[in-house]
């Protein structure tokens, strides 16, 4: 049976809003809603806290210690060297890279991608079109070395979904959800004081009863209610390697293309 751990990338360097991952969202720290909704996925068997070796990071460690979670400290720039040494440590075979920004990563659709990626010889799988930070991405042990070989410098994990989600490379499984939750240009990931708030008042103001907070379904809601929200705009220029830039629509017709070419499951 394939051990899956859950792992959080999270450091406290961010820039634009200081410490983001421990901010308070209902009396929890944002990292710990990360957590808890990881736990929650029936088929995953163990979350980690993997952040660096910083002395900036430290209180990390201790907090995840309070909580009773695994923890590593690796290369503060070199991601896919912490999944390794997550992996190393926790005996894992296929590993879950969540980041530390998305405190409304989706319980259910995590443990339908988890599902899909046993299913066969998947090394990698994703769902595409769901509100940027509702999603994992799942990684199988055995491509992390190959993947370690193609990076041009430790820094270019930072992108690795271009590096992991190459279906002429690796096999990969894409997993499509229902038309009516698609919304690739809804956010729901944490990167300012305007996104924190936005997503204080998701979980504060909608129904949920489980310890893990809203559903996405009831995020969406939120979302299409709040006649102030914009989407992102097609054209907001997002980072790559190399210090290069594309529109966002561009970005996202290079994940539907290499969905073209994967294995796809639709959801209904």
């Amino acid at each position: 049976m394939d051990r899956v751990c859950a792992c959080i990338i999270a450091r406290l360097n961010s820039t634009r809003l200081p410490r983001k991952v421990l901010t308070d969202i209902e009396g929890k720290p944002l990292v710990k809603w990360i957590a808890d909704r990881l736990a929650a996925v029936e088929n995953v068997d163990e979350v980690v806290l993997c952040t660096s070796d910083d002395p900036g990071d430290e209180e990390l460690l201790e907090r995840a210690d309070d909580w009773g979670i695994p923890a590593i400290a690796g290369s503060p720039e070199n991601i896919v060297s912490r999944l390794q040494q997550a992996e190393s440590t926790l005996d894992a075979d296929i590993l879950l890279r969540a980041t530390g920004d998305n405190p409304l990563i989706s319980v259910e659709y995590t443990e339908r991608m988890v599902a899909a990626h046993k299913q066969s010889d998947f090394e990698y799988s994703r769902i595409n079109s769901l509100p940027l930070g509702a999603t994992v991405e799942g990684l199988s042990n055995t491509m992390l070395s190959r993947i370690q070989d193609t990076l041009p410098s430790p820094s270019h994990s930072e992108y690795l979904v271009l590096y992991a989600f190459q279906p002429g490379r690796y096999n990969c499984v894409v997993l499509q959800p229902p038309k009516d939750v698609r919304r690739p240009h809804y956010s729901v990931t944490v990167d300012t004081p305007d996104d924190l708030e936005r997503v204080r008042a998701i979980y504060s103001e909608t129904d949920w009863s489980s310890g893990t907070g809203p559903s996405t379904e009831q995020a969406i809601q939120f979302l299409d209610a709040d006649e102030s929200y914009e989407q992102i705009p097609g054209d907001t220029m997002i980072k790559m390697p190399e210090q290069d830039r594309i529109p966002y629509d561009e970005f996202l017709s290079v994940l539907e293309d290499r969905a073209a070419e994967s294995t796809t499951i639709q959801i209904e």
